[in-house]
């Protein structure tokens, strides 16, 4: 069981690593991607509203 956790810390720990090296050249996580997606959707889906507002309020909630 020892070699397969830390394996498995070590894959986890180099993860981490490589997204705040991401961050560090300008690009953003996965979850950032898929955030601003579903707030395009979101204003195509409903073109009566702001589209600024209606953007600015999908992605600050939750990703549920």
């Amino acid at each position: 069981m020892e070699p397969l956790m830390g394996q498995l810390s070590f894959f986890l720990l180099c993860l981490q690593y490589a997204r705040v090296q991401m961050g560090k050249i300008g690009l953003k996580p996965f979850t950032s991607m898929l955030k601003r997606r579903r707030a395009q959707t979101l204003s195509a889906k409903y073109p009566q509203y702001h589209k600024g507002i209606l953007e600015d309020f999908s992605s600050d909630t939750g990703l549920s």
